[in-house]
């Protein structure tokens, strides 16, 4: 008897399975259709009749691209509700595009979600474990930006990771158009030409009451002599680099004010 109930149980199992295998081809076949309608022929009713199918058999991906644009509101009627539903369901499936864009809506408070730097962070971080450059350049962006999560060892160890996997990180940085073309719903404010970091100090050190001259994120003789003023201070070498040491030393620094 136990072993008849087992070998049902186990021919229950194989089918559920097989099951969700089944409804996990049938997503991606209507996904892809789906982009092939939205970037092929542009035909963007029809994909979202098909986005719309393979969002129902879980895809993640459908269901990110469908939610972002009902956000978006700019392809398809806006709706923000059913948006941030499909977009939520994709990020629960660890879809890190999806996971990115939540923490960018908790960022900036955009699209009828609360600002949230907790929550921000913690999205951002679980994309940017999965290697999502974008995410990593986000973290990066509120390491050294947001007073309440400033930490520019972190922020730096991002902007590493993300030069690591695209070398052109720096200069992409230095183009005000580059999150807001390459990342959906980022509406950022002008960023400063140059590295991001390297502003981030500047305006530290000139707090600090340095004279680091302007937050142009170009490290010129006026940063370099303000940086090795500030280690030389501080008990370290006097290098004039921007590195772990420094950037521990300018976070202590900035507490004890």
């Amino acid at each position: 008897m136990i072993r008849s109930r087992l070998v049902l149980v186990c021919l229950m199992l194989l089918v559920l399975a097989a099951s969700a295998s089944c409804k996990s081809v049938q997503g991606r076949v209507y996904r892809d259709m789906a982009n092939s309608a939205y970037y092929g022929s542009e035909d963007v009713p029809r994909a979202i009749q098909l986005y719309e199918q393979a969002a129902r058999y879980g895809d993640p991906e459908a269901q990110y691209r469908l939610g972002m644009l009902f956000l978006e509101g700019e392809n398809a009627p806006q709706d923000t509700r059913r948006g941030l539903s499909l977009v939520e369901s994709a990020a629960r499936q660890g879809y890190a595009p999806a996971e990115r864009s939540l923490g960018l809506l908790h960022l900036g408070g955009l699209r009828g979600v609360s600002r949230d730097l907790s929550k921000a962070e913690s999205y951002l971080t679980s994309a940017a474990r999965k290697n999502d450059v974008y995410a990593m350049l986000a973290l990066g962006r509120l390491y050294s930006a947001h007073k309440e999560k400033q930490d520019f060892q972190a922020a730096a160890r991002w902007y590493a990771a993300a030069r690591r996997i695209d070398p052109r990180v720096d200069s992409k940085l230095e183009d005000p158009q580059y999150i807001s073309k390459t990342v959906v719903l980022v509406k950022e404010r002008k960023p400063a030409a140059g590295n991001a970091l390297v502003v981030e100090v500047q305006r530290t050190l000139a707090r600090l009451g340095y004279d680091p001259g302007p937050a142009d994120g170009i490290a010129g003789k006026r940063t370099i002599r303000a940086v090795k003023k500030f280690q030389k201070d501080h008990g370290l070498e006097g290098n004039g680099k921007i590195d772990d040491n420094l950037l521990s030393a300018l976070e202590d620094a900035e507490r004890a004010r």
